[in-house]
C-alpha cells in the first residue's frame, strides 16, 4: 500500500508523511466501524428487539446481509481498481496515446533497457571494454566500468528524452520555450514528476505518486483517488454506507428505548442525549456501560451516515452535471459536459443496473473527452 511506503519510508516530507498516517487511520477507523456495528447488530440487537419472532429477525437480517456486502464489495473494488493513466495507455488504442512516435511515450513510460544503453556506447568505451573483457585479471574492473557508462549514457538519454518531451509538448501547444503563459482550463500540461504529459482531466496525486485519469478528489476513508475507473464504486460505496449506518442507527434508538427506557421526542433527542449522559459521567452518577456503548455507536452511525450522504448527493451532482470535484470547484465550467444520460453513463457504464444491486468488476470502455490522441489530433490544438 502506497500509504504505507510514505508513512515508513525515507526522505518523505512531514506534510505527506502526516497524509499519509490519516489516511490510514480514517481507512481503519471506517472499516473497523463497519464491522462493529454490524456485528452487534446481528448478534445482540436483532434478538433483542424481536424477540421470537424468526421471520422477521430473518428478513432484518438478510438486509443487513446485503447492504454490508455491497458496502464492502463496493469498497474493494474502489481501492483495488487501477485508475492511473498508465491503465489508460494499456486499454486504449495507439491513436489514443497520449504521444506516440512523435512524443516518444514508450521511451517515457519505461526505463531504457540494458540493450539500449550498451548502444550509446561510443566505439571507444565499446573497444576498451572488450580489450578489459580478454584480460582475466580485468575482469571485474570491466564490469564496473561498464556499469558506470550504462548509467550515465542512460542517465543522460532519460534527460533528453525528457527535455525533447517537453519542447514538443510546447510546440504542439504552439508557445515554445519562452511562450505565453495562458492557460486553458483542463488542457494538458506536462507532469515532471510521472515525466508524460497526462490527458485532459487528470492530475498528479502526491499520495497515490501517480497521474490519476479523470481524478474526481484523494479519499481519506480508502486511501486511493477516486478517478475514472473506480469513481462508480466510491458512488455506490457512499449510498450502501449511508443506508447501513442509518439502519443501523435506527435498531440501536429502539434497542435503547426497550433496554433503557430512552424516550425519543423528535431530532433535539440526540443532543440532549450526549449533554445527559456527559453530565451524569462528570458527576460520577452510575451508569452502565452497555448504555454508554450503545449511545457511542449511534454517535458513530449518525456521523458516518451524515458524511455518506454529504459524498453520495454531492458525487450524484457532479455525475449529472458532467464535472468532477476539481471542475466543480476550481473551474466551475461543464465543458466536458454532455447530456444527463451520457454524464451517468461515463461514470457508471453500460452496465449501470448491475453495478448498482451487485459490486462486480464491469468492463467500462474509455470516453472521447477522458484520452488525449496524438500530436495531430484535434483534442490538443
Amino acid at each position: 500500500m502506497v500509504s504505507m511506503r510514505l508513512l515508513f519510508g525515507w526522505s518523505v516530507p512531514f506534510r505527506i508523511r502526516l497524509m499519509a498516517a490519516g489516511n490510514l487511520f480514517f481507512c481503519f477507523y471506517f472499516a473497523f466501524m463497519t464491522v462493529l456495528v454490524t456485528v452487534v447488530c446481528w448478534s445482540e440487537i436483532l434478538p433483542d428487539i424481536f424477540m421470537g419472532d424468526k421471520d422477521r429477525i430473518r428478513k432484518h437480517k438478510l438486509f443487513i446481509l446485503f447492504t454490508f456486502l455491497n458496502a464492502v464489495g463496493n469498497f474493494v473494488l474502489c481501492v483495488f481498481t487501477d485508475t492511473s493513466i498508465k491503465r489508460a495507455v494499456e486499454m486504449t488504442s495507439k491513436d489514443y496515446m497520449t504521444s506516440t512516435s512523435s512524443v516518444g511515450a514508450g521511451d517515457r513510460m519505461t526505463k531504457p533497457s540494458k540493450d539500449a544503453g550498451q548502444s550509446r556506447l561510443n566505439s571507444k568505451d565499446s573497444q576498451t571494454i572488450s580489450t578489459m573483457n580478454n584480460s582475466n585479471t580485468m575482469k571485474q574492473t570491466t564490469k564496473k566500468g561498464a556499469s558506470m557508462v550504462k548509467k550515465r549514457k542512460a542517465g543522460e538519454a532519460k534527460s533528453a528524452d525528457k527535455e525533447s518531451i517537453k519542447d514538443k509538448y510546447l510546440e504542439m501547444k504552439g508557445k515554445g520555450k519562452d511562450g505565453g503563459n495562458d492557460k486553458v482550463d483542463n488542457e494538458p500540461t506536462f507532469c515532471d514528476t510521472c515525466n508524460v504529459i497526462p490527458p485532459p482531466r487528470s492530475h498528479h496525486c502526491v499520495l497515490c505518486q501517480t497521474c490519476i485519469l479523470k481524478r474526481d478528489h484523494h479519499c481519506f476513508f480508502m486511501t486511493v483517488c477516486v478517478g475514472y475507473f473506480n469513481q462508480k464504486y466510491f458512488v455506490m460505496y457512499c449510498f450502501y454506507m449511508m443506508i447501513g449506518t442509518f439502519y443501523g442507527m435506527f435498531l440501536i434508538v429502539l434497542h435503547l428505548k426497550k433496554l433503557y427506557d430512552v424516550t425519543f421526542n423528535g431530532p433535539q433527542t440526540f443532543i440532549f442525549l450526549l449533554v445527559d449522559m456527559i453530565g451524569k459521567l462528570a458527576t460520577n452518577v452510575p451508569i452502565e456501560f452497555g448504555y454508554i456503548f450503545l449511545v457511542f455507536l449511534m454517535y458513530a452511525c449518525i456521523t458516518a451516515g451524515l458524511i455518506a450522504a454529504g459524498l453520495w448527493f454531492w458525487q450524484l451532482q457532479i455525475t449529472v452535471a458532467g464535472q468532477t470535484t476539481h471542475e466543480a470547484t476550481s473551474i466551475g465550467s461543464g465543458k466536458f459536459s454532455k447530456s444527463k444520460i451520457d454524464n451517468l453513463k461515463d461514470v457508471f457504464g453500460k452496465y449501470w443496473l448491475l453495478t448498482i444491486i451487485l459490486p462486480l468488476p464491469l468492463p467500462q470502455p474509455p470516453f472521447e473527452d477522458t484520452f488525449v490522441k496524438n500530436s495531430n489530433s484535434k483534442n490538443i490544438q
